[in-house]
């Protein structure tokens, strides 16, 4: 990924979160969004180690996890770090397993950290992702949620909203996780 760029009281901070995080997975039977989330929260973790912005993402078919990926906007050695969202990363690591077909992402979701910007809800709505499931919502950059009027609006897209009906939802789950998104995103601005 990178080469690890965390200061001292950010290691402290980190650990503290993937503690709490880590209370999550002993859940006995966790299953739906909560699991999900968590393991997109986990990648989130990654993320921060290397110096990203707190994001993760997990893709779902089926109640199976069939990628994951984390923010690598910071990354010099990755190639696509210019659109390395965390959703957009997911979606590639499920692609270099099975090679490009529009078809590999029917019927299947997003679990998302935090609400998808307007790069990762249109090209989630491209390669077809049935829903979308986001943890906290991003007021000023979230295109799935928050401002889905503009993603709308797009005369090159609505045709593709109507066509594929994309499903877009915040996630159930209890307040401590979606604050532990918060703290994680948070983090890695610091």
């Amino acid at each position: 990924m990178g080469v690890l760029t965390l200061k001292k009281n950010q290691i402290s901070l980190l650990d503290d979160i993937i503690m709490r995080l880590d209370s999550f997975g002993k859940i006995e039977a966790q299953e739906g969004d909560v699991y999900f989330i968590t393991q997109a929260l986990y990648e989130a973790c990654e993320a921060v180690k290397f110096g990203n912005r707190g994001i993760g993402a997990v893709l779902a078919k089926e109640n199976i996890i069939l990628a994951k990926g984390s923010n690598g906007i910071k990354d010099k050695n990755n190639f696509m770090r210019h659109v390395a969202h965390a959703e957009i990363m997911a979606m590639h690591n499920y692609s270099q397993k099975l090679g490009y077909s529009p078809d590999n992402l029917l019927n299947t979701t997003m679990y998302t950290t935090l609400e998808p910007c307007i790069m990762c809800a249109c090209s989630m709505l491209h390669l077809r992702v049935g829903e979308v499931v986001t943890a906290i919502p991003a007021p000023n950059s979230g295109a799935i949620l928050t401002h889905i009027d503009a993603l709308k609006s797009m005369k090159a897209w609505k045709s593709n909203i109507d066509k594929y009906q994309i499903k877009y939802r915040l996630a159930k789950i209890p307040n401590e996780l979606k604050e532990l998104c918060l703290e994680i995103y948070h983090l890695g601005k610091m």
